[in-house]
């Protein structure tokens, strides 16, 4: 159990700065990649959001860890590892602000989008978890320093690089088609 809940913390760290960079990025590339980023983003979120389900699962079913429900959702309430287990359970609350508002997309798009912007601040509390809680601290360190250093060049690439003009549609004449030659139209 133990090694399914830190794997499972470690590989939504990478996932969520997968999604983060992806989100940052995006909106600066070439509308032919967008969707292959757009999908990749949504594919990186969704998985790791899965593995902190499995994550939180895990540690509050573990027995050497005395951790209760409670605890896993409310800041400051754990009695083990406070401060590391605050930081964890402020992720959970941000990240659930955000799959309500992404389930409420299309009814809410202004909400969804205003909130979408805590994916940052959600990203940097489970870095923050995983330093102080995290049971490998060398790995967590060289995750922390990665991911860091990734979502920092997205920000950079984000902020230097100008937005991509909209790709502008041909438009069809009106009109009959024009017939230039033998069989051949225009």
């Amino acid at each position: 159990m133990w090694f399914v809940l830190r794997a499972s913390g470690l590989v939504a760290v990478g996932l969520l700065t997968v999604s983060v960079v992806l989100g940052i990025v995006g909106p600066r590339l070439r509308p032919t990649t967008r969707l292959a980023t757009i999908t990749a983003h949504r594919a990186a979120a969704v998985a790791g959001t899965v593995l902190i389900v499995v994550h939180v699962v895990l540690a509050v079913l573990d027995p050497w860890i005395t951790m209760d429900w409670p605890a896993a959702l409310l800041p400051g309430v754990s009695g083990w590892q406070r401060w590391g287990v605050a930081l964890g359970a402020l992720a959970v609350d941000l990240l659930l602000a955000l799959l309500v508002t992404t389930a409420m997309r299309r009814r809410a798009p202004r909400a969804w989008r205003r909130v979408h912007l805590v994916a940052v601040p959600l990203w940097a509390l489970a870095v923050g978890h995983g330093l102080l809680v995290g049971s490998d601290p060398a790995a967590m360190r060289w995750m922390a320093v990665t991911s860091a250093g990734l979502v920092l060049a997205a920000t950079a690439v984000r902020l230097l690089v100008p937005p991509r003009a909209p790709v502008a549609r041909a438009v069809a004449p009106a009109g009959p088609p024009v017939v230039a030659g033998r069989g051949a139209v225009r």
